[in-house]
Parts: structure tokens; C-alpha cells; sequence
């Protein structure tokens, strides 16, 4: 009877973790773990090495980036063989072969992660039963302190090992009988240390999965080429100033030169077939400087002009009559790049 009431205690204490506070946590935390437990102080005058299993639940909460704390609760039992009374009142004869006890702790841990290893130091309190041995008292109340180290093997599941204080304030003796006084000696707190190896898995939430950024717009399409038409210009007989029709056109491409302000333009200046191959070509580059001191005086960067003079050797028209004549004497504007 008294191992089914603690049981059920056990698991209404677990249950009450592992409801009330996952509510307000990163992460569930749920385990299990089994190992050795050796009485220490006068708990060895009434038993010997034994072991344990404990099943636990709680919540986890991120303080920083590698340091959690956990709140969990764990029914344990533990189990030690117990020790023969010898010369001792019939009643420690008669004892339980076997002392078991049932704590229901609950408490917090601390943890620091780095990677998949995990350090941590648990301090738990609650309630110690024995349900079964022949100690004084059956219960009281008791503590735990401990640590150990977790390796996560697999997302979220980690096993490894613990070791653990074990103390309980209750009598840590079975009732010796003190001839002397005709009275039972009464011990000291139970107390016993535990070790061995744990597993537990943390509830993580879903990766997010990153979405790949979408490719970049294409590029529009280039703007479709502007078509730069620059009108040359004429010139009288044997002269290389500008004439009066020819300031209209001019002023006409400088704007234009102005609104493209990388081209580079061929400023080349003819003449008609009279005078001497010679002559005609230093007269061709007259009437060219003459164009390019007239544009660059209405804003356009001489480095932008390129100065030919071609003579004579590129007529346009026959120089047989003075209309033809007339159209070879020119000075030609044409684009030859960007200013890249």
C-alpha cells in the first residue's frame, strides 16, 4: 500500500512539472537515469551498495547563448541490500532483506553548452519514503546535489554520465538497542551517493528553413542608341572663316554636344580640286581648326574634337562645275566614340 501511494505521489509531482511550465519555456525536457548508490555516514551500518533508476521532466529556458537553466522534477528510486543485524533485538532481525526508498525532488539545473557537450550542476529538494526496510523513521524530508556531462549524439538527444549527494533527513539506521540504557539508539540523516549514466531529450522546436533570396531583376535593357546627327558646314573659295549661314548649324551641334556630353566627334575639313595638292591640304586643316575654335568657344572640351584635314582627295561632288566645287569645300562633323 504504502509503494503504491508513493508512486502515485511520484507521478502527480512529475505531471505538475511537465504541465505547468513547458507553457513559458524554450524547450521540454524529458529523461531517465540508472547507476549505483553506496550509503555513506551511519547509513552503511544498515545498508549495503545498491542502485537506482529515475525518470525526470521540466522545462528548459535560454539565459544566454551557451548558458540554460532548467526547472525539472524526478520521482527516484533507490534500492540497498540490507545489512544483517547480528546480536540484535528480534525486532531488526525481521527486517526487509531489501531497503528501498522513493524520492520526489524537484529543482533547478545549470547548464553550459558548447557545441553537442553539455556541463551541468543540478540542486533539487522534496520528500524521501522508504517502502521498504526496517529504518526508525519512514519518510522526512531531503535533498539532492550533483552534476554531470551530456553529449548530444542525434538533435536534441544526448546521453552521458551523472553523480549525485544524496541526503535525507530521517534516520539513517535501522534501531539499535543500547543494553546499557535499555533503550534504541537513534542515527544520524540518511545519506548515500549515486553515479551512472543518463539520457534525455530536449523538445526543439522546427528548423527554420532559410529561403533562398531570389535572383536579382535582369537588368533593364539598354535604352535604344540615340541617333547624333551633326550637319557640316561650307566654306567660300580659298577661305577658312565661318560664314554667317554656317553659325545656325554650328550652334545647332553644340547643343547637341552638350546633351551628349561623352562623344568624341572627327571635326575633318576639304576643299575643292583648284590649287596645289599642298596648299589644299594645309587649307583643309584651317577650316577644320576654324569649326573646333568655334565649338569649343560655345562650351565643348577641345579633347573631345579630333582635327583632320583632308585636302582635296574626298570630294563629294564633281569638281568640274561650281555647284560641286562648292559642296567639296566643307568641314564635316562625325562621332567617333564615348569619351570612355
Amino acid at each position: 500500500m504504502r509503494l503504491r501511494r508513493t508512486m502515485v505521489w511520484g507521478l502527480l509531482a512529475l505531471a505538475s512539472t511537465l504541465i505547468t511550465i513547458p507553457a513559458l519555456a524554450n524547450e521540454p525536457v524529458v529523461g531517465g537515469r540508472i547507476g549505483a548508490a553506496a550509503p555513506i555516514s551511519s547509513f552503511r551500518d544498515t545498508a549495503q551498495d545498491g542502485g537506482g533508476f529515475e525518470i525526470f521532466g521540466g522545462s528548459r529556458f535560454d539565459l544566454a547563448e551557451r548558458v540554460a537553466i532548467s526547472l525539472l522534477g524526478a520521482p527516484t528510486f533507490s534500492f540497498f541490500g540490507t545489512r544483517d543485524c547480528g546480536a540484535r533485538p528480534t525486532k531488526c532481525d525481521d527486517k526487509d532483506d531489501v531497503t528501498s526508498l522513493v524520492q520526489l525532488m524537484a529543482g533547478p539545473r545549470l547548464s553550459l553548452a558548447d557545441s553537442d557537450f553539455e556541463i551541468y550542476f543540478d540542486a533539487r529538494g522534496g520528500y524521501v519514503a522508504q517502502m521498504t526496510g526496517g529504518l526508525d523513521d519512514d519518510d522526512g524530508p531531503g535533498f539532492v546535489i550533483g552534476g554531470g556531462a551530456n553529449y548530444e549524439f542525434m538533435r536534441g538527444t544526448s546521453a552521458g554520465l551523472f553523480f549525485n549527494y544524496n541526503e535525507a533527513f530521517m534516520d539513517g539506521r535501522n534501531e539499535d538497542f543500547d543494553p546499557a540504557t535499555q533503550s534504541f539508539n537513534s542515527g544520524a540523516n540518511l545519506k548515500f551517493l549515486s553515479a551512472g549514466i543518463g539520457i534525455q531529450h530536449r523538445f526543439l522546436p522546427a528548423p527554420v528553413a532559410i529561403a533562398e533570396p531570389p535572383p536579382p531583376p535582369p537588368p533593364p535593357p539598354p535604352p535604344p542608341k540615340k541617333k547624333i546627327i551633326l550637319r557640316g558646314v561650307k566654306f567660300d573659295f580659298d577661305k577658312s572663316n565661318i560664314r554667317a549661314d554656317a553659325r545656325p548649324v554650328l550652334d545647332a551641334a553644340i547643343a547637341t554636344l552638350k546633351d551628349e556630353g561623352e562623344v568624341r566627334v572627327a571635326v575633318s575639313g576639304h576643299t575643292d580640286s583648284r590649287g596645289t595638292d599642298e596648299y589644299n591640304q594645309a587649307l583643309s586643316v584651317r577650316r577644320a581648326r576654324a569649326v573646333a575654335d568655334y565649338l569649343v568657344a560655345g562650351g565643348i572640351a577641345r579633347d573631345r574634337l579630333q582635327v583632320e584635314g583632308y585636302g582635296e582627295a574626298q570630294p563629294i561632288a564633281s569638281n568640274d562645275t561650281d555647284d560641286g566645287r562648292a559642296q567639296n569645300r566643307r568641314v564635316e562633323l562625325n562621332i567617333i566614340g564615348n569619351g570612355n
